[in-house]
C-alpha cells in the first residue's frame, strides 16, 4: 500500500463516524480496527500498531467526555496525535538542515546498502541545496560497485554539478579524501562524499565506513534507506547507527511501495531523525522532499484549538465567571455545554456529538 492510499484509508476511517448516529465504544472501536488494519497492510510493526490503538483508547474515554464535546473531532485528534508520536523520533529535522557560514566548507557523508539508490540520492540532495544558493560538489568514494562512478558523473553532468572521483585507486578513503580537499581549495561550500554499499550488512561495509568517516571528518552522515523493505527498516537503521555516527535518514522508493509506512515508523522507532523521503529518479529536486512527518500530519488534521481537558477546563472557568442567577437559567454545566454546542463554529469545532 502506497503513502497515499495509507493516508485515504485513514481519513476515510475517521470520517466514517460522522455517519453514526451516536458515537459510542463501539463506533471508537470499529475506527480503531480499520485504522490498525490499514496500518498492518502498510506493514507497520504489530506492536507500534498495538500502542497506537491503545494509546487512542487511553486518551479518548467515551463514557467521561463532557455533554457538549463534539466526539469526533475528539477521537481524530487522539488518533492523529498518537500517529505523530509514532513517527517523531523525537529529533527536530530543520535542526539538521545545514547552514551557510562564512567561509565554511560542509561536507556530507552518504552510507547505506547497495540498491538503495545512494548514488542517485547523493544527486538530489547537491541539487535541492544547489536551488537554495549553496555551490555543491560531489565525491565519488564508491570503489566496490562496477560503474559507480559513471553513474554519479552522469547525474552530475545532467544537474551542472562538479564531481570527483578515480578509475584506478582503490582505496575509498583516499578518494575521498583527495576529493574533499580539492573541492575545498576551489571554494565550494558543501561537499557530499558517496560511499560504497553491499548487498547486506557486513563488517567489511562498516570498517570501509569508518575509514572513510575517519579521512573526511563529516560535519553530518546520511543514512540512505530503501522504503520498499518496510519494517526491516529497524534493524537496518540501527545497525548502521551503532556502526558510524549516522545524524540523518533519507527513505527512498517511497512511491508505488506497499510497505513505506512501515519503514517511516520503524526508522522512527530508532530515534534517527528522517529529513527528506525520495520518490522517483533523475536529479531533479522536486523527488526529494524535504521530511517534518508529526508537522505534516498535524497539517493533515487541522488545528483542532483544544483538547478535551482544556475545553472542560474552560467550562468550568466560565462558569465561575458568569452571574449565578444565569448560570441557574442555563441550567449549570450541562446547559452551558448546550451553549457552547450552539456556538460550534466560533469555538474550533469542538461542540457537538
Amino acid at each position: 500500500m502506497v503513502l497515499a492510499e495509507l493516508g485515504t484509508r485513514i481519513t476515510k476511517a475517521i470520517s466514517s463516524m460522522s455517519q453514526a448516529g451516536l458515537i459510542d465504544e463501539k463506533v471508537l472501536d470499529t475506527v480503531l480496527k480499520e485504522i490498525c488494519t490499514a496500518l498492518l497492510q502498510a506493514d507497520v510493526n504489530v506492536k507500534q500498531v498495538a500502542n497506537l490503538r491503545n494509546g487512542v483508547k487511553k486518551r479518548v474515554n467515551i463514557t467521561e467526555l463532557a455533554a457538549g464535546l463534539n466526539k469526533h473531532r475528539v477521537i481524530e485528534k487522539a488518533v492523529f496525535d498518537e500517529l505523530c508520536e509514532m513517527l517523531d523520533s523525537g529529533a527536530d529535522p530543520k535542526k539538521l538542515e545545514l547552514k551557510k557560514e562564512k567561509n565554511k566548507t560542509h561536507t556530507v557523508m552518504f552510507v547505506g546498502l547497495q540498491g538503495c539508490g545512494k548514488t542517485t540520492t547523493c544527486t538530489k540532495y547537491a541539487y535541492y541545496y544547489k536551488k537554495k544558493g549553496w555551490k555543491p560538489a560531489l565525491v565519488c568514494a564508491d570503489t566496490y560497485r562496477a560503474g559507480a562512478f559513471d553513474q554519479l558523473k552522469q547525474n552530475a553532468t545532467k544537474a551542472l554539478i562538479p564531481f570527483y572521483g578515480s578509475y584506478k585507486e582503490t582505496d575509498p578513503a583516499a578518494i575521498a579524501q583527495q576529493g574533499v580537499q580539492r573541492f575545498r581549495e576551489e571554494g565550494r561550500d558543501m561537499i557530499i562524499v558517496d560511499t560504497s554499499g553491499r548487498h547486506k550488512q557486513e563488517a567489511a561495509l562498516f570498517e570501509e565506513m569508518k575509514q572513510v568517516a575517519a579521512a573526511v571528518a563529516p560535519d553530518l552522515i546520511i543514512f540512505v534507506m530503501d522504503g520498499s523493505i518496510g519494517q526491516a527498516a529497524f534493524d537496518q537503521a540501527k545497525a548502521f547507527k551503532e556502526a558510524v555516527e549516522v545524524g540523518a535518514v533519507i527513505i527512498t522508493k517511497l512511491d508505488g511501495h506497499a510497505k513505506g509506512g512501515g519503514a517511516l515508523s520503524a526508522v522512527a522507532a530508532t530515534k534517527s531523525p528522517i529529513t527528506f523521503l525520495g520518490t522517483g529518479g533523475g536529479e531533479g529536486g522536486g523527488a526529494l522532499k524535504a521530511a517534518n512527518l508529526p508537522k505534516n500530519l498535524k497539517s493533515m488534521k487541522g488545528d483542532v484549538q483544544m483538547n478535551p481537558r482544556q475545553m472542560q477546563a474552560a467550562l468550568g472557568k466560565m462558569s465561575r465567571a458568569l452571574p449565578p442567577q444565569l448560570l441557574q437559567q442555563l441550567g449549570g454545566m450541562n446547559g452551558l455545554s448546550s451553549l457552547m454546542k450552539g456556538l460550534d463554529g466560533k469555538m474550533g469545532g469542538l461542540g457537538g456529538k
